[in-house]
């Protein structure tokens, strides 16, 4: 048995490549580049629609596979997949899956370990298939997408209309697929990412089927100018790829689900919020993004509940789910009971509950080995690559000693003291020590030694497991004395730290570091300034209203003590007694 299993590419990315999994680069009719040409072959020779790549997306290759069959090896098998989206051939271990049924691959670095991890060897691919006709990926079930069925699901991401015209252009040249059409679109579950294996048999009549539905559907869908990488036919033929399953499944066709993996090359960047730092966050934010390199993208986790962070604020963060980052929330209602107890320093205000949070962070990650924790009171001057790839292999976490140190050192009989604000988090030595139930006991049986809240306790937690990083990545700077260190530090600082009680946004403030914050806070959406100034105006008003009310007392009213009476002064003078 041959097979042969096309990985669409369209942009540089780690080369994932052996005897079945080929690379093929889509759309080169338009868009190249010599590492492309350098490593893959093109779907741009023969007969091909390549130049039609803004339309067909990954469906380039599939066209240029169907028409070009002896010239690939006429293989007895033929797949199809994404450089970021692959199937898992290990049948024999159960991965953890994420709300749309994927397994989650993160790193930026495709090695020995991927492909072990998933089973993709030679001989292993071909025993998985060889007993079926067809191979697809796990379904979704798009009730997680917040979706009634695959008919929803598409008029809430696209224009239905121009689904509809399929579906009448499909049902009238092909009328046996009719019950497959109404089942699938009424179905709670979606197969997506036009990925597959098939017999070459099986793979040619879908081929034929689908273009000839795509070709004439075309005619009816003009080209928008304002938008000419729509991928608009990709969307429709992920649907009528899920018909097609369907009318073989009817068929009693032999069909293979596996679950995909997906290559998440996006640093995770986790934070906690409550309503008080929307502004702060966003400007922590603007920081990553403005001074990230070309090729970075992130995923910014807010761990927050539904009561300290409101549905406006979640609105401002969201407008930073662009190209280069997406924003996640993870609300903790279901967990915010197990914080009700927890102890914190009164001398600081602006530390709340939502610091403990990072308690949780192991459990919260499960797809993740390491994640980057940052306070919302930081800017990031520098890419986050460099940090996000130090080696803490054998270490609970990154990070960096505290400006206190030598008194908290004291206070709780440690030889060391970290501060918490910026750390490079171990998740899988975390679940292997169970730290997360650590970190509750101390808790519990401690409460009177804590002073600096989950920062003490992750100290003597953690406290034999720590590696010490580059103090720039965690420049704590203030108007405080004991800041005089790091505030040299953060002339060259990779990440400033803004500490104590008197923050750089506050009035009055001496922080030598505040021109840094409002540079980014001034990149953050304008909505978020707009609240900022709008909150500053009404503490305006409110204050002068009272002084005003205060000043009015004093001039017109006068309380007599001795008889008890209250004097107003007015045009005319009136006692009340």
């Amino acid at each position: 048995m041959k097979a042969k299993i096309f990985v669409a590419y369209h942009k540089e990315a780690e080369l994932i490549q052996n005897e079945i999994l080929t690379p093929i680069h889509v759309g080169r009719d338009f868009r190249t580049s010599k590492w492309l040409e350098d490593n893959m072959i093109g779907d741009n020779t023969g007969d091909n629609i390549s130049s039609r790549n803004n339309r067909y997306s990954e469906l380039t290759a599939q066209y240029y596979a169907w028409k070009n069959y002896d010239k690939i090896g006429s293989p007895d098998y033929i797949g199809f997949c994404h450089y970021r989206r692959l199937f898992n051939f290990n049948t024999r271990e159960e991965f953890p899956l994420n709300t749309i049924g994927e397994i989650e691959y993160n790193s930026r670095i495709i090695d020995n370990t991927f492909y072990e991890k998933f089973s993709l060897s030679k001989e292993n691919i071909e025993n998985v298939i060889a007993s079926s006709d067809i191979i697809v990926p796990a379904p979704t079930n798009v009730k997680n997408l917040n979706n009634k069925n695959v008919y929803e699901h598409y008029a809430h991401c696209h224009n239905i209309k121009d689904y509809d015209i399929a579906l009448k252009i499909l049902l009238r040249k092909y009328p046996e697929f009719k019950e497959a059409a109404k089942t699938y679109n009424k179905s709670d579950f979606a197969y997506f990412t036009n990925s597959f294996i098939m017999k070459k048999e099986l793979f040619m009549e879908y081929a034929e089927w689908m273009f000839s539905i795509l070709f004439e559907a075309e005619k009816y869908m003009p080209e928008k100018p304002w938008n000419k990488h729509d991928r608009l036919m990709g969307y429709i033929s992920e649907r009528l790829l899920g018909i097609y399953i369907t009318y073989l499944k009817q068929k009693k066709y032999k069909i293979k689900e596996l679950s995909s993996v997906f290559i998440d090359t996006a640093i995770p960047v986790v934070f906690a919020c409550n309503n008080n730092f929307t502004q702060h966050l966003c400007s922590t934010m603007s920081s990553i993004i403005e001074n990230s390199a070309p090729d970075e993208e992130f995923k910014f986790y807010i761990l927050n509940t539904k009561k300290n962070l409101n549905y406006l604020n979640k609105r401002i963060i969201s407008k930073y789910n662009k190209n280069k980052a997406r924003v996640i929330y993870i609300t903790l209602d279901n967990k915010a009971d197990m914080f009700n107890n927890m102890p914190l320093t009164k001398s600081c205000k602006h530390i709340s509950i939502e610091t403990y949070y990072r308690f949780l962070l192991a459990d919260l990650f499960p797809f993740y080995e390491k994640i980057i924790y940052l306070d919302c009171d930081t800017t990031v001057l520098t890419s986050l690559t460099k940090l996000y790839d130090t080696d803490i292999n054998g270490y609970y976490c990154g990070v960096v000693s505290d400006v206190l140190a030598k008194d908290s050192m004291i206070r709780l009989n440690l030889d060391k003291y970290f501060n918490a604000g910026v750390m490079l988090v171990n998740l899988d030595k975390w679940r292997r020590d169970g730290i997360q139930q650590k970190l509750f006991e101390y808790v519990e049986k401690n409460s009177d030694k804590i002073l600096w809240g989950d920062q003490d306790v992750l100290n003597v937690v953690l406290q034999d497991g720590i590696k010490y990083i580059d103090k720039r990545w965690n420049a704590q700077v203030g108007e405080y004395e004991h800041c005089n260190d790091f505030n040299k530090i953060g002339e060259e600082a990779y990440i400033l730290h803004y500490i104590g009680k008197v923050k750089p946004w506050q009035p009055g403030n001496k922080n030598p570091f505040k021109e840094m914050y409002f540079k980014y806070f001034n990149m953050t959406p304008a909505e978020c300034k707009i609240i900022k100034y709008n909150i500053y105006l009404l503490k305006y008003c409110i204050k002068y209203f009272f002084e005003l009310l205060k000043k009015l007392r004093k001039t017109f009213i006068w309380y007599d003590r001795e008889n008890k009476q209250i004097i107003i002064f007015c045009k005319f003078y009136k006692k009340l007694g």
